[in-house]
């Protein structure tokens, strides 16, 4: 049967190394938006805020008008 895992959290708690030992431990497929949009926008931290050049810097994608 089929599982779905979520893990929810504050910043700076740990999901994404919690997720990377699920991942590996249950053999898992990890879907992670902090590294699409480092592979989407380039160097620096794929979740960046405020001094950003990331044109996204809020983390969210949104369209040129």
């Amino acid at each position: 049967m089929a599982e779905l895992v979520l893990i929810v959290g504050l910043p700076g708690a740990g999901k994404s190394r919690w997720a990377r030992k699920v991942e590996a431990d249950r053999k898992a497929l990890r879907l992670t938006p902090d590294e699409w949009m480092h592979a989407l926008f380039g160097a620096g931290d794929a979740t960046a805020g405020a001094g950003s050049s990331n044109p996204n810097s809020s983390g969210a994608l949104r369209p040129e008008h």
